[in-house]
């Protein structure tokens, strides 16, 4: 019986930073599928290469060599107008720093990719709400997003990523600045989440997300290391 079809599919993905006399082999010959409908925990010391790994996944970045698809579409057939596109409606990213656009509010900043996709209010709106209270936001609905707190904004950020549905969803150390509690509730979120047919794939150096997980990779220096294909 055959498992999930793969949303995400690397193949011989290589990408350097730096000038060529001291190049930085951030990911270095991966190739790795990351199912629909599971959750993908991705493991590793700092500098291995997770962060870059997902931004390589979500077309945030572009390989130097290999190839990345996402729903069967390769990356590299897409014009940057259509591939912004494509992120916007199939991909969502929860980063580290967790991106707030600080002049709109808590539920403006969930609300925005919605907007951009074309849903328009009150439709929005009340989407909006919805996924600020699946994110354990309570009360801040009409806070500037730049007088929250870390772990509340890092609850917008998640909420946001959600907002379009995607079918990919990438996200880097989620529970990096949250306490116990709420940490909890985000891993059961995107536990969910994955659940629904969304594949999942979470960078973290959070132990309370491998009883979640699906599937574990590890990298090291750029690679996925073996017994993780």
């Amino acid at each position: 019986m055959s498992g999930p079809s793969p949303a995400v599919r690397l193949r011989g993905v290589t990408r350097s930073f730096g000038p060529i006399h001291r190049v930085v082999w951030a990911v270095d010959d991966v190739t790795l599928q990351i199912p629909a409908g599971e959750l993908t925990l991705l493991v590793g010391p700092s500098g291995s290469g997770k962060t870059t790994l997902l931004s390589l996944a979500g077309g945030l970045l572009s390989p130097d060599r290999g190839e990345v698809e996402v729903g069967g579409r390769p990356l590299a057939s897409l014009s940057a107008v259509e591939l912004s596109a494509f992120r916007l409606r199939h991909v969502g990213f929860v980063f580290q720093r967790f991106q707030m656009l600080e002049a709109l509010t808590a539920l403006e900043n969930i609300e925005l990719p919605l907007n951009l996709a074309g849903t328009r209010r009150p439709e929005s709106r009340r989407r909006a709400h919805a996924l600020a209270a699946r994110a354990g936001l309570h009360g801040q609905h009409e806070a500037p997003s730049g007088a929250l707190s870390g772990g509340e904004q890092q609850r917008v950020a998640i909420a946001r990523a959600l907002a379009n549905d995607p079918h990919v969803l990438l996200a880097d150390e989620p529970t990096g600045s949250l306490d116990s509690h709420a940490g909890e509730g985000i891993i059961e979120l995107l536990h969910e989440t994955a659940s629904r047919g969304t594949a999942v794939l979470v960078a973290s150096h959070d132990e309370r997300w491998i009883p979640y997980a699906d599937r574990i990779v590890r990298m090291e220096d750029g690679r996925v290391q073996p017994g993780h294909p």
